[in-house]
Formats: C-alpha cells, sequence, structure tokens
C-alpha cells in the first residue's frame, strides 16, 4: 500500500493500526523516530508537489491512500497554491502513477466541509457548498477519483472533525488549549457550530477497512461519511473538555442565529465498513487526555 501524509495525525495512526500490511510511506523529509520502529513500513522520500513526483515513487503496490494535506491549509489566500496542488495536483499525479503502476484501489481522504452546513446529520446525498477553498480543492480531487472509475476502484472518505493524542493546530485541540488556558471559546448562537467529532484510531479503522470493501455499484467511487456519533455544538464541546480537565470553561457568546454545522450521518460507513460504531467524545477525550497527561490544576479531572 502506498501512502500519502505518512507522518500526519491520521497517517501515523493508520501505520500504526495497519500493522497486518506492507507499506510504502511517502514523506517530504527523513522519517519520525516512531516510523522507524515499524518494520512493515518502508519510507520514501518525495515531494508532492513535484511535477516528477511518479519517478520518486515505487510502482509495485495495489492501492494509494491519500491523506496528505497542505502545510499552508489554513492560510487563505496566502497558502492557496501550496493547497491546490497537493490536494488537486497530487492527485491527479497520484491516480495517474496508479493506473500506471497496475493498482486497484485509491483511497481519499476528503472532508465533511464540502457540505453546506446544516442543523441536521448529513448523509452522503446532502447538498454541497463551495467554500471554503480548503474544501473546494478537496471536492475537485474528489472528482478527479470519479474521473478514474474505469482504471480503479476510488473510495472518497469525507472526515468530520478528527481529534486524539498528539494533535496540534486543528479545532478541537485549540480548544483544549483554550480551556486548559483560562481563554474564552467564541460561541455563536444557543449551541455554536455543530460537530460529529471522532478519534483519530476510529478514523484509521475506517481507512483500513476501506482496502477491502466493494465499490460503487455502477463503478462510481463509494462516498462514505466519518464521523463521530455525538452530536454536540462548540459550547458542549468545550463543556466536557472543561470537565475532563477539571476547569471551568469560559465562553463568549454572539448574537445572532445558529451557524448550523457538519453533523455526520455515517450509517452508510458503518454497513459498508463494518467497522464498530466509534467511540462517544467523552470517552474518546478522556483517552486522548490520559495519554498526554491532560489533567486540571489540580491533577485530576472534577469530582475525581
Amino acid at each position: 500500500m502506498l501512502l500519502t501524509g505518512a507522518t500526519g495525525f491520521v497517517g501515523r495512526a493508520v501505520l500504526e493500526r495497519g500493522s497486518d500490511q506492507e507499506w510504502v510511506a511517502v514523506a517530504r523529509t527523513a522519517p519520525p523516530d516512531w516510523g522507524r520502529e515499524l518494520a512493515h513500513v518502508e519510507w520514501v522520500k518525495a515531494d508532492l508537489t513535484s511535477p516528477g513526483l511518479a519517478q520518486a515513487l515505487p510502482s509495485d503496490f495495489g492501492a494509494v491512500v491519500h491523506l496528505a494535506r497542505s502545510r499552508r491549509q489554513r492560510d487563505f489566500p496566502d497558502g492557496a497554491i501550496d493547497d491546490f496542488e497537493v490536494n488537486v495536483g497530487t492527485t491527479a499525479r497520484l491516480l495517474d502513477h496508479a493506473r500506471l503502476s497496475g493498482a486497484q484501489r485509491f483511497v481519499l481522504a476528503s472532508t465533511a466541509t464540502v457540505y453546506a452546513p446544516s442543523a441536521e446529520p448529513l448523509t452522503e446525498d446532502a447538498a454541497l457548498s463551495g467554500t471554503p477553498y480548503f474544501a473546494a480543492c478537496k471536492r475537485a480531487a474528489e472528482l478527479l477519483v470519479a474521473a478514474y472509475a474505469g482504471q480503479l476502484q476510488g473510495v472518497v472518505l469525507r472526515l468530520f472533525t478528527a481529534y486524539g493524542p498528539g494533535q496540534s493546530g486543528q479545532l478541537i485541540s485549540e480548544l483544549v488549549e483554550r480551556v486548559r488556558g483560562g481563554e474564552s471559546i467564541v460561541v455563536e448562537g444557543r449551541r455554536g457550530l455543530l460537530l460529529s467529532p471522532i478519534h483519530v484510531d476510529d478514523i484509521a479503522d475506517a481507512v483500513l477497512a476501506s482496502l477491502a470493501v466493494s465499490g460503487h455499484e455502477g463503478g462510481e467511487p463509494l462516498l462514505l461519511n466519518i464521523g463521530g456519533p455525538d452530536r454536540l455544538g462548540i459550547r458542549e464541546i468545550g463543556e466536557k473538555i472543561g470537565w475532563e480537565l477539571g476547569i471551568e470553561a469560559r465562553f463568549d457568546s454572539r448574537e445572532g442565529g445558529e451557524p448550523g454545522g457538519y453533523l455526520a450521518d455515517c450509517s452508510r460507513a458503518l454497513r459498508r465498513l463494518g467497522v464498530p460504531e466509534p467511540v462517544a467524545f467523552r470517552e474518546g477525550l478522556a483517552r486522548t487526555l490520559a495519554s498526554e497527561g491532560g489533567t486540571g490544576p489540580q491533577g485530576g479531572r472534577r469530582g475525581s
């Protein structure tokens, strides 16, 4: 299996949990210390945005798992070109290399933000949105996977809000740091943005299961929502974080309408992938904070 984004948050979990398979892990730099300990992984140094990417990759693999994300994803518009190259240009190069190499499958990590925000759970047939820029790039990548339906069996995983040990610079990890630092969390309306957080281990299990699932009828890529079982607003997420840390979460309430959000209907994924239902946010959060030594000022949760 050829994996991009191998040193990333989700990529690491996939490699560590996928020890029953052989992997070629693509990274911009030398493998991290934890990566050198994985006997089932061969590391390849390559720049995903290079036109000569294919020459740096092997040609004897059965599937591509494209998890890579631009390091400038949140730097729009200054980082727009890098975002485009990683999400669209690299997808095109990898699809063609997979076709020429005789691979059978292409798994793309996409995003729930391709959907239009809603107050109701989103199925794979829900209305789509053209913004933000990152989501537009991911949607373009999805369409490229669909274009190769005659050559490769495509699986598109629309990931909802990820969290877990070692995460940084993303929503849940930033909320944890705000609560821990006594900073206020901005909440629009009563509940704030609605989300279905999913633990990184459950994402990794879905990625691994997607390597064996049968494709969509008619040859089109199989679209699957990968999200957690909870339907939480930002306020509720902050409160749960505060409870686990033993710190009172603070909020900055903004008047206005409810913003809706990205609540996951994952019934199709659970049915097709055969994976257990992801852990509830409270359990996954407790596991995350415990692994990071994340306790409150008194060294434990409130009431413990």
